[in-house]
């Protein structure tokens, strides 16, 4: 089995961890950080809870290993308070805390209201703020997919699946034998335009793994203002969420 395996987050000093879980023919749990990402093999038999535990034994490992990978220099963490700036889809909003009877996200002009039954649970705020940035990552990053796969492939592969994960170390990656896409959840901060930049970009890889002339000339046939729109990601600051 390759890395692409089930996505586990987990909650760890109010900070998530997200690893990838792979179920292989080995006899114990392993653990390695690669690029700023973690991944877990583990035997078949072995239940997820204790996969669990066994992960979280390791938080400070883990923690100091990101902490040791170089990521993004405009990225940055945010804590879901009142008042705190930031983007989605492209756009400045502020963000509302209010206390409510369900945990949700709501946008309202230039206003994002973030509505929990605790308003003081920082963990209670973070995950709900995170879960609501990834709906609109999936989203977002459907949508494109389902405009740019027929232009990209013209039947020459099939549509590969998706996933978000919490990731800084890239925008999006490509496993072009197993057909399988990832992207990260703060695309959701980015305009519309510029995501569709990454999946055009990520789509071009199942014609090459590399990134050289023939790969770009490929993806400027595709998008011919590809480099105009990639270049939000160099102007705009990301905030991990």
């Amino acid at each position: 089995m390759s890395d692409l395996g089930k996505i586990v987050t987990l909650r760890y000093k109010n900070r998530e961890i997200v690893y990838t879980l792979c179920r292989k023919k080995v006899k114990n749990l392993n653990l390695r950080v690669r690029a700023g990402e973690v991944f877990v093999s583990a035997p078949k038999t072995v239940s997820e809870s204790r996969i669990n535990d066994f992960v979280l034994r390791h938080g400070e490992f883990i923690r100091r290993a990101i902490g040791r990978t170089a990521e993004p220099k405009k990225v940055e963490t945010i804590r879901a308070e009142e008042g705190e700036k930031h983007r989605l889809l492209g756009k400045d909003v502020i963000l509302k805390v209010m206390k409510g009877r369900t945990n949700k996200v709501t946008l309202a002009g230039d206003t994002l209201i973030l509505t929990v039954t605790n308003v003081f649970d920082d963990c209670l705020r973070l995950d709900t703020l995170s879960r609501y940035y990834h709906d609109v990552c999936v989203k977002t990053v459907g949508a494109a997919l389902d405009r740019y796969y027929p232009v990209v492939s013209d039947g020459s592969f099939e549509k590969p699946a998706f996933d978000v994960a919490d990731v800084t170390s890239y925008l999006g990656k490509c496993w072009r034998k197993e057909g399988r896409l990832r992207f990260a959840r703060l695309l959701a901060q980015y305009s519309p335009r510029a995501v569709e930049a990454v999946v055009v970009h990520e789509l071009c890889h199942f014609y090459a793994h590399g990134h050289g002339k023939d790969f770009y000339r490929r993806v400027l046939r595709y998008m011919p203002d590809y480099r105009e729109r990639h270049k939000e990601f160099n102007k705009t600051k990301g905030y991990r969420i």
